[in-house]
């Protein structure tokens, strides 16, 4: 895993990521993991379920669209620029370079009360099938059910 540092606040050494996610946080807050939002029993639950989710680990990317699916996963959640406190390490899961650690802090609320419109969604399916194909996912036969999958996830039925 690449290590991500952010040794105090030294905002010029490391870069600033986004995080999308509940919404109420403002400039300062510290973004800690939380629960999982899944009900037992709960099929659409399962078939949304992140199987890469670390309980006690929070994520960020440099990739403002990729942050913005998952604020936008919240039901009108929040988009914001954060820094690692401490150090971060690059998710070995994400096909689009992300970061986790155990806290991040909030810089900047970038986008309140976050909805993907259909561009966004195509924009980012696109983004996320090229990155997919260039780290060598679903090259195993279980492409055509990963796509219908990600379509799925990103409100794309055609």
């Amino acid at each position: 895993m690449t290590p991500l540092q952010n040794p105090g606040s030294t905002r010029n050494r490391s870069p600033l990521l986004y995080h999308g996610g509940a919404p109420g946080f403002r400039a300062g807050d510290p973004i800690t993991p939380h629960g999982t939002k899944h009900l037992d029993g709960c099929p659409t639950c399962a078939a949304l379920a992140d199987e890469n989710h670390l309980p006690d680990r929070v994520f960020a990317t440099p990739v403002r669209i990729y942050a913005k699916h998952y604020a936008s996963k919240w039901g009108r959640g929040s988009l914001y620029l954060v820094e690692p406190a401490g150090e971060a390490e690059r998710s070995e899961v994400d096909s689009i370079e992300t970061y986790h650690a155990p806290t991040w802090c909030v810089v900047r609320v970038c986008e309140r009360g976050v909805e993907l419109t259909m561009s966004e969604r195509r924009h980012l399916y696109r983004l996320w099938s090229e990155s997919d194909r260039a780290a060598g996912f679903g090259q195993d036969g279980r492409s055509q059910l990963e796509d219908l999958r990600l379509r799925r996830l990103l409100g794309i039925t055609t």
